[in-house]
């Protein structure tokens, strides 16, 4: 197991692949666990020996105590993969809702995964081939497959789910799903209630996601949902939070005057990146490469220039 690190979590000591004590047990990690601190203090408490302040080895010790259901405890985004070696069984795990990617592919004997395809082709065991049915997903549904990727014997991971691997076999179990009430079964109370509970749930949503080690900024479009988590954010801080906006040059909406209002009202302080029809277009050959599917959301070659700016100004995470 190889891992190229994004370091958000304690950046000293936080190296993968990552072990258990007695080193049988084997952890690499994309993402981060949000609630590591209770974790930790959780597991220290059941007597496990902690070497580092990393959310990655704190993966080891939960499958100690919970094996594969560990993962419908996890709470936070991630494409892990565990190797138990004494019982020689390999767990590949996606977060819920697949904010992170996994593939894998299967090439002469060998079970073979990474976060991107790219990886699995540069090992020289996967060739590069196109998958039509996969192709034609895309410009079917505009979204790429969920199992499928366009390259053939490339297979994705679903969200939600996490494949096990041993004694010669291997098979895909779903954790989570979506639950959504029956009609009737909803619940019902006073509005003010339910706006207070909301706005208590995304308060601490967004707490979360400010425990790493990194300075953190925000994108903000002026849109409801993008000002509402700078303002939550800046809150909880105690000061505003960085922002970087999208401009666009006679290149579709413009939502620059929304995002200044937003920056106003919390007091933070705006990025601009402003973007025209060919910046949009040149922008592409690195989105597709980024992506490895055809996108055709032209608001994601924005998104990498966004990117982009955050990552120059010294940002490793945005919210």
């Amino acid at each position: 197991m190889g891992v190229r690190r994004l370091a958000i979590v304690d950046l000293e000591s936080g190296r993968q692949p990552l072990a258990n004590e007695t080193s049988e047990i084997w952890v690499s990690f994309n993402g981060e666990l949000f609630d590591y601190p209770m974790l930790q203090r959780e597991l220290e408490g059941r007597g496990h020996r902690l070497a580092s302040r990393s959310d990655t080895e704190l993966w080891v010790h939960l499958y100690e105590e919970l094996g594969s259901e560990m993962f419908a405890r996890a709470r936070g985004q991630f494409a892990v993969a565990l190797w138990d070696r004494r019982r020689r069984r390999l767990l590949l795990a996606r977060d819920r809702v697949g904010i992170c990617p996994l593939h894998y592919a299967e090439a002469d004997g060998w079970l073979l995964w990474a976060s991107e395809v790219k990886a699995l082709l540069a090992c020289g065991l996967v060739e590069a081939r196109p998958d039509p049915v996969g192709l034609d997903h895309c410009f079917c549904f505009y979204s790429a497959p969920a199992r499928r990727t366009c390259f053939a014997g490339v297979s994705a991971l679903e969200p939600g789910r996490y494949l096990e691997a041993a004694d010669g076999a291997r098979r895909v179990v779903q954790y989570w799903d979506l639950d959504f009430p029956d009609r009737g079964d909803e619940r019902r109370g006073r509005t003010g209630r339910l706006t207070d509970e909301l706005g208590e749930l995304l308060g601490h949503a967004v707490e979360r996601r400010l425990r790493g080690d990194v300075p953190v900024a925000g994108y903000l479009s002026g849109g409801l949902d993008s000002s509402l988590v700078l303002a939550l954010a800046s809150r909880e801080l105690g000061r505003p939070l960085p922002a970087f906006t999208i401009g666009l040059d006679n290149a579709g909406p413009d939502e620059r005057a929304k995002a200044r209002d937003s920056l106003r009202a919390v007091g933070a302080t705006g990025h601009e990146v402003v973007m025209g029809r060919r910046d949009i277009a040149e922008a592409y050959p690195d989105l597709v490469r980024a992506a490895e599917v055809p996108v055709i959301d032209t608001s994601s070659a924005c998104m990498t220039r966004l990117a982009a700016a955050a990552r120059d100004a010294g940002f490793k995470v945005a919210l």
